[in-house]
């Protein structure tokens, strides 16, 4: 089932939206511009779900992996795994997902 998601707010585009249209060159467009505009990571710092926070400084890493390369295709495998270990081991591990927490109020 395919939903259509709507833009939040006018004059400023909705990225999943941007990411999600129905053909593949208004798709490809709207993700390789992207990496073209600045302006689209304050987008997209500002259009995260509160959820994913803590994921911002991985993103905003991966951006700059990608936009500073002459080739994203060319970007080093190893450079993106070492990104990725880095911001794996920063990540919270005691603290319980919401999806336990509620898991346990139900369960009481």
């Amino acid at each position: 089932m395919r939903r259509a998601l709507k833009s939040r707010g006018r004059g400023s585009k909705w990225l999943p939206h941007a990411w999600s249209t129905n053909s593949y060159a208004e798709c490809d467009q709207a993700k390789t511009g992207f990496f073209y505009h600045l302006e689209d990571m304050q987008k997209l710092e500002t259009q995260i779900h509160p959820y994913f926070k803590n994921l911002i400084p991985l993103a905003k890493e991966w951006y700059g992996l990608m936009r500073n390369n002459d080739n994203p295709d060319s970007v080093p495998f190893d450079a993106v795994l070492n990104m990725l270990d880095q911001h794996h081991a920063e990540l919270p591990k005691d603290e319980p997902s919401p999806e336990l927490l509620f898991a346990r109020t139900i369960l009481k």
